[in-house]
Formats: C-alpha cells, sequence, structure tokens
C-alpha cells in the first residue's frame, strides 16, 4: 500500500507540479467523485417521484442527472450513499 501511495503521491506532483493538497486530500475528493457517479448510474433512470421516495429531493436530482457535484454538499452526498447503498438490518 505504501508503494501505491507513493507511486499516487509522484504521479499527481507531476502531473499539476508543488501544491499544498496533501494525499489524503486528493484520496478524499477521489472518494467522492467515486460516491458521485455510482449515485448518478443509480437515480439515471427513475422520475421526481420515484427519487423521491428513496429521499432525493427534485433540485438534487437534477443536479446529479446534469452531473453538477458542486451543488450537493458533501455531507448531503454521504447521506445520500448511505441511505442508497448501505445494507439495512432486517432488510
Amino acid at each position: 500500500m505504501d508503494d501505491w501511495r507513493i507511486g499516487l503521491k509522484k504521479a499527481f506532483t507531476e502531473t499539476i507540479g508543488p501544491s499544498s493538497i496533501g494525499l489524503d486530500d486528493v484520496m478524499v475528493a477521489a472518494r467522492q467523485i467515486s460516491k458521485f457517479n455510482r449515485l448518478s448510474r443509480h437515480l439515471q433512470g427513475l422520475d421526481a417521484m420515484a427519487a423521491a421516495k428513496k429521499g432525493v429531493g427534485p433540485s438534487e436530482l437534477l443536479a446529479i442527472r446534469n452531473l453538477r457535484m458542486s451543488e450537493i454538499a458533501p455531507r448531503r452526498l454521504n447521506e445520500l450513499y448511505d441511505s442508497l447503498f448501505t445494507d439495512k438490518p432486517g432488510a
């Protein structure tokens, strides 16, 4: 794992140059993007009513469909992801 982290840090530095952004910041951003992409694929075929039944508001659905990740707060993105993809006890 350490070799992988070192390689990622080297690639990141070579790509955008020295930065105050740490590797942990990059990893957090990558996880958020991954969650957003999974939500996008999951919600793509749903209409507004079906999405609302899953706890997704109309503006959130529109932002996800139009790939506007910045319109959804990271905390809300995590809540949506957890509510849709985390196994619920007794289910």
